[in-house]
């Protein structure tokens, strides 16, 4: 019956030893998804704060071509207040000197009349008035002449506007390639990954967790039969040593008796066979 047991035992630990194997494989397959996910979930990290570095840069950036750009944008502004004053002024003194149409073209107006005040031939009187116009037309458009200095001033202010616009429009651009960039989007992307990553990581965790709890509760199952099959063979074992040596008794007694027989023998002169020979030297025939 004991051996039996010892049979049924080591079945039991057989059986125990695959399973403690197999619950072994996915706990440390687990572990290796578990440590394989917590690197990625790292990187992710590390790469999301450096985007975050990176956008911090860029909204320094951004800010300083919102400045200059609104910086040009308010000079255009001024200068176009600027130039609506002298407009205001050009009509009252057109108004005033009675000038009409383009004042550029009194150039052209002053060639004309001194061309026929060398070409006609005119009176006295008709040449001093000639001359009084050419005068005056002269000395509207003259370089020390209000009109002149107002029209190059309107003149200049026209061209400070359109550089202005450029300038305005150069930080705009700019602004808006800045604004374009890709660390938004890919922070949001990176963002979706760590949260799948840390799922990925807590569920991986978890089966370790619990394949190990598996692992711990078979192999004390599997302790417990390894002490009971040991405790077992020692029984058995101390059973056949005990057995061994109530043979080796039962022997010695058996060959003690023969032996007594043949001694007998020999004093009543009786002839000893081989066993009787074998059974006074304490062996036995087998």
């Amino acid at each position: 019956m004991t051996d039996e047991n010892l049979e049924t035992l080591q079945e039991q630990i057989r059986e125990l030893r695959g399973k403690l194997n197999l619950v072994n494989q996915k706990k440390e397959a687990s572990f290796a998804k578990h440590k394989q996910s917590k690197n990625s979930l790292l990187d992710k990290i590390h790469q999301a704060k450096q985007i975050q570095s990176e956008t911090k840069d860029q909204n320094n950036n951004s800010s300083k071509l919102k400045q200059k750009r609104d910086a040009y944008n308010a000079k255009v502004r001024k200068l176009i207040q600027e130039i609506k004053l002298l407009n205001t002024k050009k009509y009252d003194l057109f108004k005033k000197l009675n000038i009409r149409g383009d004042v550029t073209k009194l150039k052209e107006q002053v060639d004309q009349l001194q061309l026929k005040l060398q070409t006609e031939a005119l009176s006295i009187e008709a040449e001093k008035r000639l001359m009084k116009q050419i005068k005056s037309i002269q000395k509207i458009y003259s370089d020390d002449g209000e009109v002149k200095q107002l029209l190059d001033n309107i003149d200049n202010i026209s061209k400070e506007i359109d550089e202005a616009k450029i300038k305005a429009d150069e930080y705009h651009q700019q602004l808006v390639k800045a604004s374009k960039g890709r660390q938004y989007n890919e922070l949001i992307d990176v963002s979706k990954e760590i949260h799948t990553l840390r799922a990925d990581e807590k569920e991986h965790f978890n089966e370790f967790k619990k394949h190990k709890g598996s692992f711990l509760d078979i192999n004390e199952v599997l302790q417990k039969k390894l002490r009971e099959a040991a405790s077992l063979k020692g029984i058995i074992e101390q059973k056949s040593v005990k057995e061994k040596t109530k043979q080796s008794l039962e022997q010695a007694k058996k060959i003690d008796k023969k032996a007594k027989v043949a001694e007998e023998k020999l004093k009543k002169g009786g002839k000893l066979t081989t066993e009787d020979l074998l059974a006074m030297q304490g062996s036995d025939i087998a």
